[in-house]
């Protein structure tokens, strides 16, 4: 992003519907993933935070930090024959440009934003290329940079891997909590705006892996059935109810995966 690129963004101005009236911003509103309680608290806080400080304020923020710390001086690779300190540095590097990558696959692609139906491929190129997955890169290569040439923060950060992997895997591997393992439902699109969001997470969550199993294994049979033709099931859960001769037919991902595009 160049310096008029950046003068641009602090021109864009925010569309989003504003509370005109006290009435309108102490509007209730229905239960949210966001936790919001009225639409005034709402619109302030999405507002400031989106519209300024992420968009504007972070922008700006890596432009500046980019020109004062020098493009030849910000690392993209780290160093780990024979410093084998720099592993978990290696590893935060690794695991961050590959959730990029899962993001625009699994998430952006599947979530419902790509309505023109692009290849994985398209969309993993396009994981190098897109603006927001650019910045993603910016603030890991800039934080990368600050962890190999600071001691102190590279163990902060050393340690802070550490205790989130154990957290993580205390939390996710207590098969009482999840019976099916770990699972999680992508809040994909704008129709997901309220209780149904919450509800399915709690089925989800409380399906165990024996049910599991039962969806794949008739996921496989709809999958022979299609390649004969139409299943005979009424209550078949088909995601393409016409494929092409002589194709079989894809069976849907679980639900802990939920895939938009149906």
């Amino acid at each position: 992003m160049n310096f008029k690129q950046l003068i641009q963004r602090w021109k864009i101005k925010d569309t989003n519907p504003k509370p005109k009236t006290r009435k309108e911003y102490n509007k209730h509103l229905p239960w949210n993933i966001y936790n919001s309680k009225t639409w005034g608290q709402h619109y302030t806080k999405f507002h400031r935070f989106h519209f300024y400080f992420k968009n504007k304020f972070i922008t700006t923020l890596l432009w500046l930090a980019i020109k004062t710390i020098g493009t030849k001086n910000i690392d993209t690779k780290v160093p780990t024959k024979n410093q084998p300190w720099n592993i978990p540095i290696s590893i935060i590097d690794k695991t961050w440009e590959q959730t990029i990558t899962d993001w625009n696959i699994l998430y952006r692609r599947n979530g419902g934003l790509d309505e023109t139906r692009k290849t994985k491929a398209v969309w993993k190129k396009k994981a190098l290329t897109d603006e927001n997955c650019i910045i993603l890169r910016r603030i890991k290569n800039i934080g990368i940079t600050g962890l190999l040439i600071d001691t102190a923060y590279k163990e902060f950060a050393t340690m802070w891997a550490h205790n989130f992997t154990k957290a993580m895997l205390q939390e996710y591997g207590d098969k009482t909590k999840y019976p099916a393992g770990t699972t999680h439902l992508f809040y994909a699109e704008g129709g997901m705006y309220d209780i149904d969001y919450k509800l399915l997470y709690k089925r989800i969550q409380q399906r165990t892996t024996t049910e599991v199993h039962a969806q794949i294994r008739n996921a496989a049979d709809e999958n022979k059935q299609w390649a004969n033709g139409p299943p005979t099931n009424p209550n078949s859960y088909s995601t393409n109810p016409h494929p092409q001769a002589g194709q079989a037919h894809q069976a849907p991902p679980l639900p802990a995966m939920r895939n938009t595009n149906q």
